[in-house]
């Protein structure tokens, strides 16, 4: 039977060497993710569920929500093009003058489909794909310029 939790032992819990474990809720068994190195050279992790819990807490914090505000005007003005276009695509489809589609146009599978800008100035000229398919795009688009 396979160990999940730490013991505890007179306060101090007690872990096998050579285990790395979640440094919150003390699971060995779950993915986990490397965070920060400690003075003695040991490494910290923490498990998938940990972690988006904390940063929901932080996200929920003044402090935090001044941080994602701060990131999003920073994005804003970096990608005018851009933002505009996703917005301008996001009206269209609400007043349903743009209708989104069920599949991928590149792979034809039902699945959540996203809009493709080939050219932020043409802002209602998209390529609806999926989440693969447009990470495939972007892929390549990024493999270009720096080849170029």
């Amino acid at each position: 039977m396979k160990q999940t939790k730490a013991i505890r032992a007179r306060g101090r819990i007690l872990r096998k060497k050579g285990v790395d474990y979640c440094r919150h809720c003390n699971k060995t068994n779950c993915p986990l993710i490397k965070e920060s190195k400690h003075s003695n050279g040991r490494m910290s992790y923490t498990c998938r569920k940990c972690l988006t819990k904390r940063a929901g807490k932080y996200r929920s914090t003044p402090e935090g929500k001044a941080k994602i505000y701060a990131c999003i005007a920073r994005y804003y003005k970096l990608h005018k093009d851009r933002a505009h276009a996703r917005s301008l695509l996001n009206m269209a489809v609400k007043s349903g003058k743009i209708i989104k589609p069920k599949k991928c146009e590149k792979c034809n599978k039902r699945k959540k489909v996203f809009g493709h800008h080939p050219d932020y100035k043409k802002p209602l000229d998209v390529i609806w794909c999926c989440m693969d398919c447009h990470r495939e795009i972007e892929n390549k688009l990024k493999k270009k310029n720096v080849s170029k």
